[in-house]
């Protein structure tokens, strides 16, 4: 996914591993344990261990690796520098709203590809779907609609956002 950072690493040979610890550091030096991983005892092959940080922080941070023995000894790695830039949440404009007439412009930000637009009446029916291609993730687009008065629910479909908004129509 977009908003996580995948931490893997491999071991070549284990001899009494117990676990590994995985840490992050927004400066590299104050440490956070984020996760603990199982280790395989022994083993004589190629092993490879992975953890996903669901929740990273922003810009550049750190992760290291700390080795655990069975009989508590440990060898801690050296930081890893990673550069995580958080995608922004993906959102629409609609104007004017309420609409007058059945112009409808809907501003898309970080939006972009195939895109479902659904307007559902305050019943919940279905009463207009256009797909809709959206080139670059800043864009408008003009929707000619032809919907009585009333307060309708728009939804926007793009890969695995969805994004709803409330339009009046005087």
């Amino acid at each position: 996914m977009d908003n996580e950072v995948l931490v893997n690493w491999q071991t070549a040979s284990e001899q009494d591993n117990d676990y590994f610890i995985v840490e992050r550091s927004i400066d590299g030096v104050n440490a956070e344990r984020i996760a603990t991983v199982k280790g395989a005892g022994n083993s004589n092959k190629v092993l490879d261990y992975n953890f996903t940080d669901y929740n990273p922080y922003g810009g550049t941070s750190y992760y290291r690796l700390t080795q655990v023995d069975y009989n508590g000894q440990s060898e801690t790695f050296d930081w890893v520098a990673v550069n995580f830039e958080q995608k922004e949440a993906p959102s629409v404009m609609l104007y004017p709203n309420p609409v007058s007439n059945q112009n409808l412009n809907i501003n898309f930000h970080n939006f972009k590809g195939q895109t479902t637009l659904n307007i559902y009446d305050i019943s919940g029916k279905l009463v207009y779907q256009e797909e809709l291609n959206i080139a670059d993730s800043d864009q408008s687009k003009a929707v000619q609609i032809n919907l009585s008065q009333g307060i309708y629910n728009i939804q926007l479909i793009n890969n695995d956002n969805v994004v709803i908004k409330r339009l009046l129509v005087k």
